[in-house]
């Protein structure tokens, strides 16, 4: 039977190890986010001329598909964990509600995290409350909207797919002045 101070040894390395695996999750997490968003800003075809100015031989047929073709299908479908179509990340990035750089002043530890503000508003900022831009509340939106809240839904990308022609209200953000 160990003893108890081995056992508070046992215990410390453990978490030691926990808190390594949950730093590399971490990164793992990041690294993910900034590959499938450059993934999403691949053409669908390949460039018809290179970068070094040559044409692509003729002769030379693209695998069914191509693998780039094949990842972006996967990832325009939702993702099964987010339900996140990439449409609605194409929404908020065109979108005059979305300003990126005043997301990314209001909330440095994204900033901090290397994840496209966009991505991470999409998936984690409107679950969160956080708001997009100094013009919407995503707290409010979702507590005044409750079914938005109940169905878990992005509360700008509900707006504006939805909200804004059903006239529903909203509320500037209360971090406008930050």
């Amino acid at each position: 039977m160990p003893t108890n101070e081995e056992l508070q040894q046992e215990n410390a390395a453990l978490r030691e190890e926990v808190a390594a695996l949950k730093e590399q999750l971490k990164q793992q997490a990041q690294d993910n986010a900034r590959l499938t968003e450059w993934l999403l800003e691949l053409p669908e075809k390949p460039p018809a001329i290179r970068p070094d100015g040559s044409q692509p031989k003729r002769n030379v047929k693209p695998a069914a598909g191509g693998l780039f073709g094949k990842v972006k299908k996967v990832l325009k479908k939702a993702d099964a964990k987010t339900e996140l179509p990439s449409s609605d990340v194409e929404l908020l990035r065109q979108s005059d509600w979305f300003d990126a750089e005043w997301y990314l002043h209001t909330y440095p530890d994204v900033k901090q995290s290397g994840m496209n503000p966009v991505l991470h508003y999409a998936i984690h900022g409107g679950k969160e409350g956080r708001d997009p831009s100094p013009q919407f509340n995503s707290r409010w939106y979702l507590g005044f909207h409750t079914d938005v809240a109940e169905q878990g839904l992005n509360p700008l990308v509900h707006y504006l797919r939805q909200g804004m022609k059903e006239g529903r209200e909203i509320q500037p953000s209360d971090k406008a002045d930050l």
